[in-house]
């Protein structure tokens, strides 16, 4: 799993583009090298993953997409880019990174600012309380701000219980619930070394908040969600389809014990009995879940959907009219900001590709694995789902945008 997604869990609207679901059939074991129908299949079947969306974008617009097997094994329901909602795991970070830049683009801060500036209560490093965290550190994992094991107990079925505003005061003030300085925190001083952080953008979505006067997921439903048109997307599973929601899984190994399930059950997200697929095997179902510091990897969306929000990247903030971002605000965001972490910009991370550099974000968490990626050379861009845990996507991209030469 790539150290940019969403940190393993406990160790661990369309637009004009053409849509088509395949369910679950007979496969060929040889993979034709011209044919990604039978190339995705076989990779499925062979990583046992149960349902598979994904998209190519180049010039402006989807070129490409289409549904694999199944979102939901036991009723045979179909993986759908158009149809079908998933969480996203930390690609939910971009938009959050989103919109701290646009409250940035307001003059509501400066990157370098101490948040305290902005805050009601302190956040320091008990080690290094003289040291102040900003928003730069934030946004590029430098903040010395540590995933405890609060933070990996937190998840739950259902919507969160506890308010983003709680869960941040509890996490970060001393005689707070979930405050642990010896874990809470790394030894280093901010600024000083790149470690991600899921919490931090946590804090970032609570300072979107302080800084905007409305919740967080008003304020990204009103600057980017709605007026990139993306209406089935959303933070809570109150705010989406639920029918039409994915459902993560788990493969069961007959015989072997998994300890990835052991993890799952022991915070009681597994939800219902074992569903069995005759070609890609057996999935322990996982309950469709949140947790409170949501806003660094809980969008609920489909890949056409997330879509727009990409394009909008590739096309310097703008998409099918909407500015989300100005186009400076974007390429400083695609800018390396440290040395010592070349790959690391605001929020997006970069990594070459046949020579040239990508920009992307992926996300991972229980039963679901997601990426989103774009060439800024010519634009090309891919996202892939899938509804399973742990299982590297790195094939399926390289395949995508090798494919995106024939549109």
């Amino acid at each position: 799993m790539s150290g940019y997604s969403r940190r393993k869990f406990l160790t661990r609207a369309s637009c004009g583009a053409m849509s088509v679901v395949v369910g679950a059939r007979s496969l060929q074991a040889a993979v034709s090298g011209n044919d990604l129908d039978e190339f995705i299949e076989a990779e499925m079947q062979g990583q046992r993953i149960p349902g598979l969306a994904a998209c190519i974008v180049k010039s402006g617009k989807i070129v490409w997409s289409k549904g694999y097997g199944w979102s939901r094994v036991k009723r045979h329901v179909a993986m759908d880019p158009d149809r079908t909602i998933q969480n996203i795991g930390s690609i939910s970070k971009t938009v959050t990174a989103t919109a701290v830049m646009q409250l940035w683009e307001k003059g509501k801060f400066e990157l370098d600012d101490d948040i305290n500036n902005y805050l009601p209560f302190s956040v320091r490093n008990p080690s290094h309380p003289d040291k102040p965290i900003s928003f730069r550190c934030l946004l590029t994992h430098r903040s010395s701000i540590a995933d405890s094991p609060a933070y990996m107990s937190s998840y739950a079925c259902g919507d969160p219980r506890v308010s983003l505003e709680t869960w941040i005061k509890d996490y970060f003030i001393p005689d707070g619930r979930y405050y642990r300085r010896e874990v809470n925190f790394h030894p280093w001083s901010p600024g000083k070394k790149h470690r991600y952080s899921n919490v931090g953008f946590g804090l970032l979505g609570y300072l979107v908040e302080k800084l905007s006067g409305e919740s967080f997921t008003k304020f990204t439903k009103r600057t980017i969600l709605d007026p990139l048109g993306m209406k089935t997307t959303g933070w809570m599973l109150s705010e989406i389809a639920s029918e039409s929601h994915a459902v993560p899984y788990v493969p069961v190994n007959d015989g072997q014990v998994n300890k990835v399930l052991q993890a799952y059950k022991k915070v009681g997200i597994l939800g219902g009995e074992v569903e069995r697929d005759p070609v890609r095997g057996s999935y322990q179902p996982v309950c469709l879940y949140s947790f409170p510091n949501y806003p660094d990897g809980l969008v609920r969306t489909g890949v056409n959907q997330l879509a727009r929000f990409l394009l909008a990247y590739v096309n310097h903030g703008v998409y099918g009219g909407a500015r989300i971002l100005e186009a400076d605000t974007v390429q400083l965001m695609l800018t390396r900001q440290n040395a010592t972490t070349p790959h690391q910009g605001l929020c997006w991370a970069t990594l070459p590709h046949e020579g040239q550099p990508h920009w992307f974000h992926d996300g991972s968490d229980p039963g679901i694995r997601t990426s989103m990626s774009f060439r800024p050379s010519d634009g090309v861009g891919a996202i892939v789902f899938i509804n399973r845990t742990d299982v590297d996507l790195k094939k399926f991209n390289e395949r995508l945008y090798r494919e995106s030469a024939r549109f």
